[in-house]
């Protein structure tokens, strides 16, 4: 259902921040890897967090109620 098109678009983010880390980079006449740029850095946060607010509210809903039988 709708997961997957979570995780597909999740999958695609991660994709398009590669893709413009790597263009940074060769823009940058071939910097370092493991040097990002504040834009980069910041995409990457915000998207891990989006990601990590359904399992934090399922970690809650568990922890509060318990497995389903």
């Amino acid at each position: 259902g709708i997961v997957n098109f979570i995780l597909a678009i999740g999958l695609a983010m991660t994709v398009v921040i590669t893709k413009i880390a790597e263009q940074e980079r060769q823009l940058s006449g071939g910097a370092t890897i493991g040097n990002p740029s504040e834009g980069v850095k910041i995409s990457a946060m915000l998207f891990f967090a989006v990601l990590g607010i359904p399992m934090a509210l399922l970690h809650c809903t568990l922890k509060h109620y318990g497995p389903a039988p």
